[in-house]
């Protein structure tokens, strides 16, 4: 079984791929640049990121480093960013202290609910 996890250190953030039956540890290639703010998909296929590449903003990229893509916006450091349960959208957070949706697919964000930027999920009643 291989587990993906962020590991911070005070070099920054990396992503690391873990297999579990060797205990053998390979980062996950990622452009150079300032990134920050990862989280893995619900499905653990896709992992979401802010990064002040190319355009800057909200990336998304498979799970072993490759197919890099902008989603939206520009860069805001240390900005948290999380997905859906269902995978569908992105929740991050912005300066003016609102947490706006965006859809994985990309486009145009949607004013959701003010917060400091931390998300927690649970079942509906």
């Amino acid at each position: 079984m291989v587990f993906n996890k962020i590991e911070a250190d005070g070099d920054g953030i990396d992503i690391v791929r873990l297999d579990l039956a060797t205990s053998e540890e390979s980062p996950i290639a990622v452009d150079p640049g300032d990134d920050s703010s990862f989280a893995f998909s619900p499905d653990g296929q896709t992992i979401a990121f802010q990064s002040d590449r190319e355009t800057g903003g909200i990336f998304l990229m498979d799970a072993d480093g490759n197919n890099a893509r902008h989603v939206y916006g520009s860069f805001t450091k240390g900005v948290p960013i999380t997905w859906t349960p269902d995978g569908e959208h992105l929740v991050f957070g912005e300066a003016d202290g609102w947490l706006y949706l965006v859809p994985s697919s990309g486009g145009e964000p949607v004013k959701w609910t003010e917060g400091d930027g931390s998300v927690a999920w649970r079942p509906a009643p």
